[in-house]
Formats: structure tokens, C-alpha cells, sequence
């Protein structure tokens, strides 16, 4: 990680100390580095030597975006849920430190109308006005954005499907046909449900 210019000196010198893989000095893993500096006599039958500790202490940089903890959300909902029903909830992580670790979350794109997202706890919920239906429409998927206080950002997906519930009853045709029935002939009578069948 670190390395030492000049690696050989006469008598006395200043030495300094170069970062050599700046990637593994990392604030997330370690807040300081501790290490030892030894200088050994080269060309004496002796070999004498000294250490001197050198400690590091790094300082935090924002570096990391929010990181969400899937990269997919699935959702179910009962169809005609009440305004602002709660749908789902999503969770993204910043290991920096400070404000930069903060996370606000929001919906990315359209396709998400009928949802809003609470931008510090991630918790989608219908909107209050929403009226979900699934013999209209009932699957729907949009993106969320978990974004630090600097713009560093991802991005997860939500698919939601709206359930179905038995809320029609069965409906007579409208198209009724007077016919003069035979005694004894079979007689067809169309009934059906508007309820979806999967």
C-alpha cells in the first residue's frame, strides 16, 4: 500500500512515504492505519537498526452511492385499496459518513402515477385520490432512485400487481333473444362474470 523514496540513503536523510494503492486506503474498512518504518545499516557488520511507528488517519470522502438491498421490489396488492394504502417498502445503504451517508428516495420515472414514495423511509403507498383496478389494469413497474446529498444515486425496480377480488357479481347478458320455445328443446341461458379468470 505504501512505499518509501529513497529505499537507500548515506548517513542522514529525509525519506517520504508515497501511497502506492490508494484503493485499498479505505475509509469504510479503516478509519486509521498503523505501521512500522525500519531503517537498517546496509554495509556494516553490524546491522543496526531503528523503527518508528507512523500512524495514519484517513479522512472520509464521499465515494460510495446509496446501494439498494435488491435490485427488484415485488409487490402485491388487494385491488381497491383505501388512498394511500401502504404498497411496498425499499431500503438502500451509504456507508460514507456524515450527511453524505444520507439517503433520500424518490419514484424515477412514469409509469408510477397512482404511487408516491416517502423520501426518507423508502415506504410506497398509493396516492390518496388511487383507484386501483384489476379488471382495468394489474400489473404496473416503475423505477425508485436512492440519492446521497452530493447526486450519487441507484436505481431499483418495483413490479407491482394489483389482486383480483370477487367484487361482481354474475350479469345477465343484455342481449336477450325471444324465442318461441319447443316443449322439450334444450334452452341456452348466457351468464357471466365480469371477475377476471387466471
Amino acid at each position: 500500500m505504501l512505499r518509501v523514496v529513497p529505499q537507500t540513503v548515506l548517513n542522514e536523510a529525509q525519506v517520504t512515504i508515497l501511497v502506492e494503492d490508494s484503493a485499498a486506503m479505505d475509509y469504510e474498512k479503516h478509519h486509521f492505519l498503523m505501521y512500522k518504518l525500519l531503517a537498517v545499516e546496509i554495509d556494516t557488520p553490524e546491522r543496526f537498526s531503528a523503527t518508528a511507528d507512523i500512524i495514519i488517519h484517513l479522512l472520509d470522502t464521499n465515494d460510495n452511492a446509496p446501494k439498494f438491498s435488491s435490485d427488484y421490489y415485488i409487490a402485491r396488492i388487494p385491488e381497491n385499496p383505501p388512498g394511500g394504502s401502504n404498497v411496498v417498502s425499499v431500503t438502500a445503504e451509504d456507508p460514507d459518513s456524515g450527511p453524505w451517508g444520507d439517503v433520500r428516495y424518490s419514484i424515477y420515472r412514469s409509469g408510477a402515477d397512482l404511487f408516491l414514495m416517502q423520501p426518507t423511509s423508502g415506504i410506497i403507498y398509493t396516492q390518496p385520490w388511487a383507484s386501483l383496478d384489476a379488471e382495468v389494469r394489474s400489473k404496473y413497474n416503475f423505477y425508485v432512485k436512492a440519492e446521497d446529498t452530493e447526486g450519487k444515486y441507484s436505481l431499483a425496480e418495483v413490479f407491482v400487481t394489483v389482486l383480483d377480488l370477487n367484487d361482481h357479481p354474475p350479469a345477465f347478458n343484455d342481449n336477450f333473444l325471444e324465442k318461441t320455445m319447443v316443449i322439450g328443446a334444450p334452452v341456452k341461458i348466457e351468464v357471466f362474470a365480469l371477475r377476471q379468470i387466471k
